[in-house]
């Protein structure tokens, strides 16, 4: 009966202290810029790795995992670890991270796995970008060509208004611009 006692609170110590593991650091977004994120571009978010534990955390890492529309170019780093993480303490890392161009529009859920330890569980993080489509398009005409000059119209075609739009002809042969 003794050992059996035994038994069972060292099975309740070690799903205690299981479970503590598995809660020991906190991941949220610090912050992400631009705000919004433009579709076909990229951003960077920082993410604030907290330690809510009274003892060191040693090997936690944080993974950026792609999920449609985000990725990671080649060569980027998608993991990152920290050696240890003192009690209570956190650190801020950044991703640099790419947006699909055809990602629609409102929140976006990027996801980030985590864990504790090299041999921890493996958690997960979702949390909401917001995306935008790109901010401005235009399309070029070829309106007219007569002795006078050539004439062009530039149209807007995207979502949102411009503000000023250049443009510029590079020099030709048997074509001048003038002013």
């Amino acid at each position: 009966m003794k050992n059996k006692t035994i038994l069972a609170l060292l099975a309740l110590f070690s799903v205690m202290l299981s479970s503590s593991i598995a809660n020991a650091i906190e991941v949220s977004i610090e912050n992400y810029y631009p705000t919004p994120v433009e579709a076909g571009n990229y951003f960077n978010v920082w993410l604030k790795i907290s330690n809510r534990e009274v003892s060191p955390v040693v090997k936690s890492s944080v993974n950026f995992k792609p999920s449609y529309p985000f990725s990671l170019d080649p060569g980027e780093e998608k993991e990152i670890v920290i050696d240890t993480l003192g009690p209570g303490s956190s650190v801020t890392k950044n991703f640099k991270i790419r947006v699909d161009k055809e990602a629609k529009e409102g929140g976006n859920n990027i996801v980030f796995e985590f864990k504790n330890c090299e041999s921890c569980v493996v958690n997960q993080k979702t949390m909401s970008i917001t995306v935008m489509e790109y901010q401005t398009m235009f399309d070029v005409v070829l309106q007219e060509v007569t002795s006078e000059g050539v004439f062009i119209a530039i149209a807007n075609i995207g979502k949102n208004p411009a503000n000023a739009v250049t443009v510029s002809i590079p020099e030709q042969e048997s074509f001048r611009t003038e002013m």
